[in-house]
C-alpha cells in the first residue's frame, strides 16, 4: 500500500492494487469550510460549524457528494470530479494510458 497525506488539507491518500481510499479528517473539512475566501467577509466566516455537531456535517458531505451537482442534474459531484481528472489523462500523454489513434476517413 502506497499512503500519502496532503499537508495543505490533511487528507490521506492510499492506493492498494484494488482501492483508492481517501481519508478527510472532520476537523480539516470544517476548517477549510470556514477558512474558504468564499465564506468570508472581511476575513470573517459568515458560516461556521457547530462542533457539537460536526457527524452530522460529515453525513451532510457524503450525501451531497453523491447528489447531483448544480450545474448538471445527471452527474453527481464525485463523477464531475472524476470527469475532470480524467480529462486531463485525455489531453496529456501518461505512461499509464494506451493512445488509440483516430481512424481517418
Amino acid at each position: 500500500m502506497k499512503k500519502e497525506i496532503c499537508k495543505m488539507t490533511g487528507f490521506t491518500f492510499k492506493t492498494t492494487n484494488d482501492k483508492l481510499i481517501i481519508e478527510m479528517p472532520i476537523n480539516n473539512l470544517i476548517r477549510g469550510l470556514e477558512s474558504d475566501p468564499n465564506n468570508c467577509w472581511n476575513e470573517i466566516p459568515r458560516v461556521t460549524i457547530d462542533r457539537k455537531m460536526k457527524r452530522e456535517f460529515a453525513e451532510w458531505v457524503v450525501s451531497n457528494l453523491q447528489d447531483d451537482s448544480d450545474e448538471d442534474e445527471n452527474e453527481t459531484f464525485v463523477g464531475k470530479m472524476l470527469a475532470n481528472l480524467f480529462n486531463r489523462i485525455y489531453e496529456g500523454f501518461e505512461n499509464f494510458a494506451i493512445y488509440h489513434e483516430e481512424d481517418e476517413e
